[in-house]
């Protein structure tokens, strides 16, 4: 019983303090470039990672430390992402990818992945993650075709060039790129020959490349099928999507993704794209199927099964899509994606971003009749139409924040924000939710009638009654309560702040950059007002004075878009704590500031 009672509290110990230096990945005698560093002054490697655990300036990844001068540098660059060089004095000290809240073993413990827990009566817990099958090399009527599972960090295979087409360079070598990812640092790995790889547990594996001007890439290794393999979201760290926005899928990514097309309502007319990308192309790897039945879902629900009239072939493009388990419950702010063939904002034919369909006709009791000259024209209408809408829903309404249950106003309903309610009796409601002053700009600026004319990189504005350069529905006469003068920045689609048409042929809007009032919203990183005391009532130091609290980051001169005026509250290295500021007492060098948050006052659910 004694000896279970320490090994338990041996696992314990290791979990609730741990050597801090057993969370980076060491490297003897090199030294990276960067120009985003801290330098310190520590007595030893521990005091070093201390401070890089407690870097504000920056997302620190890395730690450089010289035991001779006992320098310590804090980087916010890894030995990946740049230049490396032999120094017989320094040590490197990486941080492993510990990213998020996902669940990883940074100690190699026996039982597997585990991550800190949000209950406060419980440390920490093992993940419940299955093992991977091994590495899978599939044979046939064919040349040898090689694969990976999960993340590749098991891959072995013989794969040499990235996904562009670049050659790789050797794991070995030194040229064109200085590295620490050698098998004598990594020999578990199989660092062999110039084969792409994994080891340090990326999205999938990767290479140094020989071209001296692309340091890495990621290598295009397909995932192998199993007998019921299914599509998975691809996590893509080099595209990254803006809240509320589109972006480019890349080829491939969403292999469950289908375009249905209809001659008519009867479901033979009924045709199934599968594995293309672009609907226009010809892609090597489209399949097409009829329909042979369609199955409505009983209770009459908007989703329906279609039977094909063959079935299709399970590829790296063609996929079905993965289900959750029976009662899965997203998590509060849950990273989702929408993926559609549909239209952005910006740039290129408007035509462009429709399916054309030749020789049909739908019927639908909701439309309006307008005389056009041109396609583009009607397009054109159908992107400004404020008529009519079919549902509330985030899909349909991307810009117009519908999360959660919050209230909003995404048909801008003149009594303001609202939201169905859990209710039988009563379908919606208007929530009570006081009018913001108007003195300057509040929440996201719908009642803002200031003069700024320019955007956020310094564009100047289109005039609102204007056509050109772009044609647009925003004008003075359909928002009549909007208050579209002149070309002054204005709201009047709830958007999250003030915005303009701008004159430049290839931008056609832009976000303006309005000063908020004493209120902040998220974070505060934009906010612009006059508090000038902390929380706890000491006076601010002004952002360009070194006394009492001498500081060289955080100035005017290093941080001009940070607004860093006077002696106010400000956040620009957004601390997600909120805005703060030096202090005017020598014993507190720094404090947060007490700023209410702003009531959103924007769109519906």
């Amino acid at each position: 019983m004694i000896i279970v009672i320490i090994i338990i509290s041996g696992i314990l110990w290791k979990k609730l303090k741990g050597n801090i230096l057993d969370d980076y990945l060491r490297t003897d005698g090199v030294w990276i470039l960067t120009r985003n560093k801290q330098f310190y002054k520590t007595n030893n490697e521990k005091e070093c990672a201390e401070k890089c655990e407690a870097e504000r300036n920056f997302n620190c990844r890395a730690f450089l430390f010289t035991r001779k001068k006992l320098q310590c540098l804090t980087l916010a660059e890894n030995a990946k992402m740049t230049v490396m060089f032999n120094s017989t004095e320094a040590v490197l000290y990486e941080k492993k990818r510990l990213e998020e809240n996902y669940c990883r073993n940074p100690d190699g413990d026996e039982s597997g992945p585990w991550c800190y827990t949000t209950d406060p009566g419980t440390r920490f817990d093992y993940c419940n993650i299955p093992d991977c099958e091994g590495q899978v090399t599939h044979t046939g009527e064919g040349p040898t075709v090689e694969c990976m599972q999960c993340n590749g960090e098991d891959y072995h295979g013989g794969v040499s060039r990235t996904e562009s087409g670049l050659e790789c360079q050797r794991w070995d070598a030194q040229e064109p790129h200085m590295h620490g990812f050698t098998s004598k640092h990594f020999p578990e790995r199989d660092l062999k020959m110039n084969y792409c790889r994994n080891p340090d547990g990326e999205l999938r594996p990767w290479c140094f490349t020989t071209s001296p001007t692309k340091r890495w890439e990621y290598c295009n290794i397909p995932s192998c099928p199993s007998e019921h393999d299914c599509g998975k979201v691809p996590m893509r760290s080099e595209q990254v999507c803006e809240q509320y926005g589109m972006c480019d899928a890349s080829p491939g990514s969403w292999p469950w993704h289908i375009s249905l097309r209809m001659r008519s309502t009867e479901p033979s007319s009924y045709t199934v794209f599968l594995g293309i990308q672009n609907l226009n192309a010809a892609e090597p790897s489209l399949q097409i199927r009829s329909v042979q039945e369609v199955l409505k879902e009983p209770s009459g629900a908007d989703i329906a099964l279609l039977k094909l009239n063959s079935p299709v072939t399970i590829t790296d493009r063609v996929k079905p899509v993965c289900l959750p388990e029976t009662n899965r419950m997203v998590e509060r702010n849950a990273v989702c994606f929408l993926t559609a063939w549909g239209k952005t904002r910006v740039q290129g034919n408007i035509l462009d971003s429709y399916v054309r369909t030749e020789g049909a006709w739908l019927l639908n009791p909701k439309k309006q009749i307008y005389r056009t000259n041109s396609k583009e024209e009607c397009a054109e209408r159908c992107e400004t139409e404020t008529t009519f809408t079919c549902s509330f829903t985030p899909e349909k309404f991307p810009k117009a924040g519908l999360e959660e249950n919050y209230c909003r106003n995404p048909d801008n309903d003149e009594k303001g924000p609202w939201c169905y309610t859990t209710d039988p009796a009563t379908r919606f409601d208007y929530c009570n939710i006081p009018e913001c002053e108007v003195e300057c700009m509040h929440c996201s600026g719908e009642n803002y009638h200031g003069v700024v004319a320019t955007t956020v990189s310094g564009l100047e504005c289109q005039r609102w009654d204007s056509q050109h350069p772009h044609s647009h529905g925003y004008l003075p006469e359909n928002f009549p309560e909007k208050d579209l003068k002149m070309n002054y920045c204005r709201n009047p689609d709830g958007e999250p702040r003030p915005w303009c048409f701008t004159t430049s042929l290839t931008k056609r809007w832009e976000y303006c950059d309005i000063p908020r009032c004493d209120c902040i919203n998220g974070n505060g990183k934009d906010y612009r007002g006059t508090v000038a005391k902390t929380g706890r009532g000491r006076t601010c130091q002004e952002w360009s004075s070194q006394r009492p609290h001498s500081h060289d980051y955080f100035t005017p001169m290093t941080h001009p878009e940070a607004h860093l005026d006077k002696n106010y509250c400000r956040n620009p290295d957004g601390d997600v704590n909120g805005p703060w500021c030096y202090t005017t007492d020598p014993r507190k060098a720094w404090e947060y500031c007490d700023i209410p948050k702003c009531r959103n006052y924007s769109f519906k659910v």
